[in-house]
C-alpha cells in the first residue's frame, strides 16, 4: 500500500492536525481550570494517543517502527477505545438535557471525523503495509 504523491500529502496534512490536536488536547488540562479535574481514567489513554501518534507517523513517513504485530495490536485497542469512548458520552447521565441528542450526535460525528482516518492509517500500517515490513527484522 504505497501511498501516492497527492494522498501522502494529505496523510501529512492529518498527521500534523492529530499532533497538533493529541497535544493541545493533553496540555489544556494544564492551563484551563475547569480540565483540571479530568477522571484518573482519561489520563490512562494518554500512552495510547503517543503510541497512535507514533504509528501514524511510521505510515506517512513510510518508516518501520517497532513490529507489524504491536501495530495490529493498537490499532484493535484503539477502535475498543474509539467504541468505549462513543458509548460513554451517549450515556453519560450529566449530558442529559433539552439538546442531547443534538449535543451527542454532534460530538459523535467530531470525533468519528478526527478518529477514522487514524484508525484507517494503523490498520494500513499493521494489517497491509507488506512491502514496508518486508525484510524487516
Amino acid at each position: 500500500v504505497r501511498l501516492h504523491r497527492m494522498s501522502r500529502k494529505w496523510w501529512k496534512a492529518y498527521f500534523f492536525l492529530a499532533l497538533a490536536l493529541t497535544v493541545g488536547g493533553l496540555a489544556l488540562p494544564l492551563f484551563v481550570d475547569e480540565a483540571r479535574e479530568q477522571a484518573l481514567w482519561e489520563w490512562i489513554y494518554i500512552p495510547l494517543y503517543a503510541v497512535q501518534i507514533v504509528g501514524l507517523f511510521g505510515f506517512v513517513y513510510w518508516r518501520r517502527l517497532a513490529i507489524p504485530p504491536l501495530w495490529q495490536f493498537v490499532f484493535v485497542a484503539s477502535v475498543v477505545y474509539a467504541a468505549w469512548d462513543l458509548f460513554s458520552m451517549a450515556t453519560d447521565p450529566e449530558l442529559k438535557g433539552n439538546s442531547y441528542a443534538d449535543l451527542v450526535f454532534a460530538t459523535a460525528g467530531l470525533t468519528l471525523l478526527f478518529q477514522v482516518p487514524m484508525l484507517i492509517g494503523l490498520f494500513l500500517y499493521g494489517f497491509r503495509c507488506k512491502e514496508l515490513w518486508r525484510g524487516a527484522t
